[in-house]
């Protein structure tokens, strides 16, 4: 998520805290605008908000001396969008049929008029696990193609995450959906289809809260590399984004100086392959910990003392910035990575500070489970 591209408001980054009969306009036009909206995979917009704009089909059979003999094909191009609800641990999934996309696919003249726009079709977005985990509520929705090549309403259906099927912490759980077709009528019939599996999290952690309002539990889309985005053309955060982008492509130039080659991991490369950074409480030991060993290398204090640690700064206009963040686990006192120190001006490391406890909310990034990157542009 680029929380420090202009226009990129608070309001509309926060977790949705309501889920209305049609998905957000703006930002689901914003999603379905994107080329990869129009693949199986659709597009995972952020964890809030996945889309897709796409066609679905089924082939009409008939039985014939008992046999199937296959008549004709009906299709249409949809739109469909799923958004995690930000206070309960539920996914709404809509779907919306294009306007004259219909399209009838070999049969012959007679029955391509006066049968196959009559025939059902029906669509349900349904969680496909066992019903002790999660459920979806609202039934299928069905009409006769003729029916689906006028309607523009959205339908929708919510799926439901049940919190006491999980043991894990933050009683975590992971469900798998999608959307699901089927056609008949008049001894017409045909196999089901299915679109690709997608993934929803749904947690119950009870930390996250804003301007003093809590949300205790919440489902997100997974299939998204999670990623924290500054900007070097961004004056808030210049010094703290350059930083950053030497610690991750240049980590020998860092201090404090090792003897042993640096790796320094959290850098986003738009995969889970490489190492990322795990978010831990700020008042933890691992944090506190991390601070502690930090102090070490800004204040050229043993093992860092003398020419190891940072250079003398002007502590008066400047912070000593660290990467990785010492709310993470990957921090300065991580026994298998390096970290380094930079000075940055006073201003700008309170800036990224602050766009780093936004990202972990608006992100909803959990303690010790949730890896996430970093991203520097220019």
């Amino acid at each position: 998520m680029d929380l420090t591209q202009e226009g990129a408001k608070a309001e509309a980054l926060a977790p949705p805290s309501q889920l209305g009969q049609k998905p957000p306009s703006k930002k689901t036009k914003q999603c379905l605008a994107k080329q990869t909206s129009n693949t199986v995979w659709g597009e995972t917009y952020d964890r809030w908000m996945w889309c897709q704009k796409y066609r679905i089909g089924f082939k009409y059979y008939l039985k014939v001396n008992n046999r199937d003999v296959y008549k004709g094909s009906v299709s249409l191009a949809y739109n469909m969008v799923t958004v995690g609800h930000g206070k309960t641990r539920t996914a709404r999934t809509y779907f919306q049929a294009r306007q004259g996309s219909v399209a009838y696919d070999d049969w012959n003249l007679v029955d391509r008029y006066a049968t196959a726009p009559y025939l059902n079709f029906s669509v349900i977005a349904e969680c496909i696990q066992d019903a002790k985990y999660c459920q979806t509520v609202r039934g299928a929705a069905e009409h006769t193609w003729e029916d689906w090549d006028v309607h523009k309403e959205w339908k929708y259906w919510d799926t439901y995450s049940h919190e006491e099927a999980s043991t894990a912490k933050d009683k975590v759980l992971f469900h798998q959906w999608h959307l699901r077709w089927k056609g008949g009528g008049n001894g017409y019939h045909g196999p089901d289809g299915t679109t690709a599996e997608r993934t929803i999290r749904c947690d119950s952690a009870n930390y996250f809260q804003s301007f003093g309002v809590r949300y205790p539990k919440a489902c997100v889309n997974y299939d998204v590399v999670p990623r924290l985005t500054y900007r070097i053309s961004d004056a808030r955060v210049r010094g703290v984004a350059r930083h950053i982008r030497t610690a991750q492509n240049e980590p020998t130039k860092t201090y404090p100086i090792e003897f042993d080659p640096k790796v320094i991991p959290g850098k986003f490369t738009g995969t889970r392959d490489d190492r990322g950074l795990r978010r831990v409480p700020d008042n933890g030991v691992e944090s506190k910990a991390n601070e502690d060993i930090k102090k070490t290398a800004c204040e050229r204090k043993a093992p860092y003392e003398g020419w190891r640690g940072l250079p003398p700064f002007n502590t008066k206009t400047h912070d000593c910035d660290e990467y990785p963040f010492a709310s993470t686990a990957e921090g300065a006192a991580s026994w298998d990575w390096a970290f380094s120190v930079r000075a940055v001006p006073y201003s700008e490391n309170r800036a990224a500070g602050a766009l780093l406890t936004w990202y972990y909310f608006s992100d909803r990034i959990l303690y010790g489970q949730d890896e996430f990157w970093v991203q520097i542009r220019d």
